[in-house]
C-alpha cells in the first residue's frame, strides 16, 4: 500500500508528493518501507522485542536535496524504539547498541545534506544529488571552502601552497627597501574566483591575505604618480608563510570586509 506522511521536519515549501510505500504483515510482525528507492527499510520483530532490520539509503536516486532530507529524517524515527506511520504504531522494540549507532549515522547524513541544502539556497541553484556524489572526491575541497565561508562565515587558512611571484601597486616608499632586506611582510588582495560544486560553476568574490612573505628578489616594474608597481619573487622555503581566504557571494560583501579589522581575522584563521 501507499501512505502519505505529514512532513513535520521540512519547513520549506515543496512541490512533490510525500508517498511512502509500506508492506506490513501484522501477524508475523515484519514489513518493508521505502520512499522512492531513496530509502529502503526491511524489518522483523524477534523474540524479546529485538528488531532485526536491513536498510539502505541511495541519495543518488533522489531528484532533489529536500527528498534526501525527508527520507533520512523520517526513517531516523524508526530507530526510536517504535515504527510509527500516520500516527499509528506498527511495532515497538528494545533499542540496541547497533540501532543507536545507525541512528548516529543518519544524523551525520542529515547534517551533511542540510549543509548542501543551505548552499543550494544561498547560491540560488538546484543541485543534483547524483552529481554531488559522482564528484565528491574532486569537489570536496571546494565544498569545505563554501561551507566554512558561506555557512559559518569564517575564513580558512592554507599552509601548504606554492607561490612564485606577487605584483602590486603601492604608495609606501619604504616597502621596497624592507622587502630587499627580507623583512617579512603581509599582503591582502581581492579577486574573483570561479568555484565548481555539483558540476556547476559559481562566480564568487574572495578576499585573500598572505602573511610572513619573504622575497627572494624584488623588482620595480613602473611608477605612475605616487604609486609604484612592485614584483616580488617569493621565497617558498619560508615555513612561516601562509595564506588565508574568505569567500563572498557578491562584490559588495567583499569590499565591506576589506579593512584592517577583518584582515586580522584572516591572520588568525584556522585550516579547513
Amino acid at each position: 500500500m501507499n501512505t502519505t506522511i505529514n512532513n513535520k521536519y521540512m519547513k520549506q515549501k515543496q512541490s512533490w508528493k510525500l508517498n511512502v510505500h509500506v508492506e506490513y504483515n501484522k501477524n508475523e510482525k515484519k514489513g518493508f518501507i521505502s520512499f522512492e528507492n531513496i530509502f529502503n527499510f526491511s524489518f522483523a520483530l524477534k523474540n524479546e522485542n529485538s528488531l532485526d532490520y536491513i536498510y539502505s539509503i541511495n541519495p543518488d536516486k533522489a531528484d532533489s536535496i529536500s527528498k534526501i532530507l525527508f527520507a533520512c529524517k523520517i526513517f531516523k524515527t524508526f530507530f526510536s524504539g517504535k515504527i510509527k506511520l500516520d500516527g499509528k504504531t506498527l511495532i515497538e522494540y528494545k533499542v540496541s547498541t547497533k540501532i543507536k549507532r545507525d541512528e548516529k549515522s543518519l544524523d551525520y547524513l542529515i547534517k551533511y545534506w542540510y549543509k548542501i541544502y543551505q548552499l543550494e539556497k544561498l547560491l540560488k541553484s538546484k543541485f543534483s544529488p547524483a552529481e554531488i556524489i559522482k564528484n565528491f572526491d574532486k569537489e570536496s575541497f571546494d565544498f569545505s571552502r563554501l561551507e566554512r565561508c558561506l555557512l559559518k562565515k569564517t575564513p580558512y587558512r592554507i599552509n601548504d601552497f606554492v607561490l612564485k611571484e606577487i605584483s602590486f601597486n603601492t604608495a609606501k616608499i619604504d616597502l621596497f627597501n624592507d622587502l630587499k632586506k627580507q623583512i617579512p611582510s603581509d599582503f591582502a588582495f581581492k579577486e574573483i574566483e570561479t568555484i565548481t560544486f555539483a558540476n556547476q560553476d559559481f562566480k564568487l568574490y574572495k578576499v585573500m591575505a598572505l602573511f610572513n612573505v619573504i622575497a627572494k628578489d624584488v623588482e620595480i616594474s613602473k611608477k605612475i604618480g605616487v604609486f609604484t608597481t612592485i614584483k616580488i619573487i617569493v621565497d617558498n622555503d619560508n615555513d612561516k608563510m601562509y595564506l588565508s581566504e574568505q569567500i563572498f557571494l557578491n562584490e559588495k560583501e567583499a569590499d565591506d570586509f576589506f579593512n584592517d579589522k577583518n584582515i586580522k581575522q584572516l591572520k588568525i584563521a584556522i585550516p579547513l
